[in-house]
């Protein structure tokens, strides 16, 4: 890969760790406003889109673990959304255990 090309993707990353960030900040505050209320609808539209776009932005500047990670977040959050489970108390546990490990990967990049 010429230095050029290195130097955009490095660059492309560190927008996407500022963007990751205040995408976490949402969804980590969505969460918890979620497991208070857990029916509400537009509260956890806005967790999948942070978690959608945190996805999409990772699979962009080829970082594959981030995207994995984030994949199986937006699963479990579709199954929410979609109504096939309910939102729990154990779901928000854990989804919020994959937006600690997102900070501690997007932190690394």
């Amino acid at each position: 890969m010429p230095e050029s090309s290195d130097n955009e993707l490095r660059e492309l990353r560190q927008v996407f760790v500022t963007e990751a960030e205040q995408h976490l900040d949402v969804l980590e505050e969505g969460l918890v406003e979620l497991e208070a209320h857990p029916d509400d609808v537009d509260g956890l539209r806005r967790v999948f889109r942070s978690i959608h776009t945190i996805k999409g932005s990772a699979s962009l500047v080829d970082l594959e673990g981030i995207e994995f990670l984030a994949h199986r977040a937006e699963d479990i959050l579709s199954t929410l959304r979609d109504g096939h489970v309910p939102v729990t108390t154990e779901a928000v546990s854990v989804l919020l255990r994959a937006v600690d490990a997102l900070r501690r990967m997007v932190a690394r990049v």
